[in-house]
C-alpha cells in the first residue's frame, strides 16, 4: 500500500513539474519575475547559452526542469539567503558572491527568496555536446553531472565573468575567445562534477601532417575573420573537441593560441610598415573585434603595448 502511495506520489509531483527553456524568451518568465538584461540569445556564440539577470525581488519558482540543458547558476553580487530544491533534497543556500549552482538535465529545482537578489549569471551548456566531449575526450561508458548546491568555484565565476564581459562589448564578441572559454567550462564540468572519476585521455601521435597542412592553411585564409574552431575542425573531418586536443599535440598549443600568435605577428608586421593605419584600423585588420583585445594579446605575447612598439620600431 504505501509503495502505491509513493509511486502515485511521485507522478503527482512529476507531472506538476515544469518542463522549459529558460533561454526562450516567452519561457523564461514562466520560472522567473524579469526577463534577462543581456542574453546570448540571437548571436553566433556556437554551444553556449548566457543571460546575465540585474535586481531580481521576492520570488517563488514553479519546479522547473529542462530536458535538454545543463544550466549553471552563477552569483555575481550579494545576496539573501535562497531556500533551494535541487534533485530531491532541499536546503538554504546562502547566496555568497562567486558561488555556483549546477542543474543538469533532467534534474527538478525550485527556488524562493524573501529579499531582492542583486545579480546573477545563467550559463546553459546542451547535454548532447557534453556527452560528445565525454566520449572523445574522457571516453566512459556514461557520464552525468551532478546536481551541486551554492559553493565556490572561482574558475567558472571568473569565466562566466568574461562571458558577460564579451556580451557587454560594444563591438561585438569574438568567437574564437567564446568557444575557448565555452571548451574550458566544459572539461572543468566533467573533471569535478561528473558522476565517476574521470581520466582525460591522451593522444601521442597528434594530426596526420595532411590534415594539421589543412588546418594550418585553413587559418591564414581565414585569420582576418571572425573564424571558428568549429569551421577549422570541419574542414579536416573532425570534431571540435577531438581536433583540439590532436592539434595542441602536434603545435604545442591550442587552436585559439596558435590564431592569436598569428595574428600578433601580422600586427607586427603592420605596425612597422603600414604607419598611415591606425592602431584601431590594424586591430581589425588583424582579426581582433575589438582594440581591447588586440592591446591584451599583444602586450602578453610580445612584452610591451603596440603604440610602444611602433615607436621603436
Amino acid at each position: 500500500m504505501n509503495y502505491t502511495k509513493n509511486l502515485l506520489r511521485e507522478k503527482m509531483n512529476k507531472k506538476e513539474s515544469l518542463q522549459v527553456d529558460v533561454f526562450n524568451a516567452e519561457e523564461v518568465l514562466k520560472v522567473l519575475p524579469v526577463p534577462p538584461y543581456l542574453s546570448s540569445k540571437g548571436l553566433d556564440w556556437g554551444e553556449l547559452n548566457l543571460q546575465v539577470y540585474g535586481s531580481t525581488p521576492p520570488w517563488e519558482t514553479p519546479i522547473h526542469y529542462s530536458s535538454t540543458m545543463h544550466g549553471i547558476a552563477i552569483l555575481i553580487g550579494s545576496h539573501p539567503t535562497i531556500e533551494r530544491q535541487l534533485g530531491g533534497k532541499r536546503q538554504p543556500d546562502p547566496g555568497i558572491m562567486g558561488e555556483i549552482i549546477i542543474h543538469p538535465v533532467n534534474t527538478e529545482h525550485w527556488c524562493a527568496w524573501r529579499e531582492n537578489l542583486k545579480g546573477f549569471i545563467v550559463l546553459g551548456i546542451p547535454a548532447c555536446f557534453i556527452n560528445q566531449i565525454a566520449y572523445e575526450t574522457v571516453n566512459p561508458e556514461r557520464v552525468e553531472l551532478l546536481p551541486q548546491f551554492s559553493r565556490p568555484d572561482p574558475l567558472i565565476y571568473q569565466i562566466g565573468l568574461a562571458l558577460k564581459s564579451e556580451l557587454e562589448s560594444a563591438s561585438g564578441a569574438d568567437v574564437l575567445y567564446v568557444e575557448s572559454l565555452t571548451k574550458a567550462i566544459s572539461m572543468h564540468l566533467l573533471k569535478h562534477y561528473a558522476s565517476r572519476q574521470t581520466t582525460l585521455w591522451e593522444c601521442d601521435d597528434g594530426l596526420p601532417p595532411y590534415k594539421l597542412r589543412q588546418a594550418l592553411d585553413y587559418m591564414h585564409a581565414h585569420l582576418k575573420e571572425n573564424i571558428k574552431i568549429a569551421d577549422i575542425a570541419a574542414t579536416v573531418h573532425m570534431s571540435h573537441f577531438y581536433f583540439c586536443r590532436l592539434f595542441r599535440q602536434s603545435m604545442g598549443v591550442t587552436p585559439y593560441q596558435y590564431i592569436i600568435q598569428q595574428r600578433v605577428e601580422l600586427a607586427q608586421q603592420l605596425l612597422k610598415q603600414r604607419r598611415e593605419l591606425s592602431i584601431a584600423n590594424i586591430s581589425l585588420e588583424c582579426g581582433f573585434t575589438n582594440q581591447s583585445h588586440f592591446a591584451k594579446s599583444f602586450r602578453r605575447i610580445i612584452g610591451t603595448t603596440p603604440k610602444k612598439y611602433r615607436d621603436k620600431s
